[in-house]
């Protein structure tokens, strides 16, 4: 496995198997924040055996922001994969699908069709947060890889010229997950979920007056909300455990009713974003 790669042995296991004996398609499942799409590349650059960054070979498709991933984006798929390929290999196309769990019902029957009877020469590569959200016979037709998080041993070992304190605070607040922790430890501004955990540790330091404030700009992205509850709930969670260390009972409880608070945000379906927003800023 790549030294630039940080990765669960299990996980590693499952990855060296498939570049054994690559099937037509594989599902790289994990939290957000996971690194799915950076481990999805790597995939996709071994098992082309080349630098993957205009390949002809090689497409990328993504939902685009806020929105579901579209039937004319599986159609685009479809007409990718009836080229022609050159070469010699077993394995001479590779396409990288993100955020599957966001395709449409429309566009799963696309694809379905597409894994039913895929090109010989090409494999799929998917990333979905949580395995739940797809039809399950999109599930029967691909092999699973987890993106599982990593050991705080092997992000220490990983990282071993990185300030301790750094280290420990990245870890706690990305619970191991390899793609947000690297984000952290490299203060990557990007990354969405790193901007996204600024963005929560600003809410939940503010008055209630000052959170309000907020809540028309929030609401405007809904991937952006996502995103800002994810954050959050690893704050306080991060927060909590060391309010237990510290045998902190008022801590303790503080984010205990902000991780309730969050928990019920996130149970609520078909609601009115602001309204929403408004119902967690006034609790936490």
């Amino acid at each position: 496995m790549s030294k630039h790669l940080l990765i669960h042995p299990e996980t590693n296991q499952a990855l060296l198997s498939v570049l054994r004996n690559p099937p037509h398609a594989v599902m790289l499942t994990g939290n957000a924040g996971s690194g799915k799409e950076h481990i999805g590349r790597w995939l996709a650059s071994k098992l082309l055996k080349t630098d993957i960054n205009n390949h002809a070979y090689f497409l990328f498709l993504e939902p685009a922001v806020g929105k579901a991933f579209s039937i004319d984006q599986i159609r685009e798929l479809q007409s990718f994969v009836r080229l022609k390929t050159t070469g010699s290999g077993d394995i001479r196309r590779v396409v990288l699908l993100t955020d599957c769990h966001m395709m449409t019902i429309e566009a799963q029957n696309a694809l379905l069709k597409l894994l039913e009877e895929p090109p010989a020469d090409t494999v799929l590569i998917m990333t979905v947060v949580g395995d739940k959200s797809l039809h399950p016979t999109v599930h029967s037709r691909v092999q699973k890889i987890h993106i599982r998080p990593v050991s705080e041993d092997q992000s220490q070992n990983f990282s071993p010229d990185i300030d301790r304190k750094l280290q420990d605070k990245a870890y706690a607040l990305s619970g191991g997950d390899p793609g947000l922790l690297l984000a952290l430890l490299e203060q990557n501004q990007g990354h969405a979920l790193s901007v996204a955990i600024n963005e929560g540790k600003n809410i939940l330091s503010s008055s209630v007056f000052q959170r309000l404030t907020k809540i028309d700009e929030i609401s405007k992205n809904k991937e952006g909300i996502e995103h800002l509850l994810i954050a959050m709930k690893r704050i306080s969670k991060a927060a909590l455990k060391q309010a237990i260390s510290k045998d902190n009972t008022k801590l303790k409880q503080r984010w205990l009713n902000t991780l309730k608070s969050i928990h019920n945000c996130e149970k609520q379906t078909n609601v009115n974003s602001k309204l929403l927003l408004t119902d967690l800023f006034l609790s936490i």
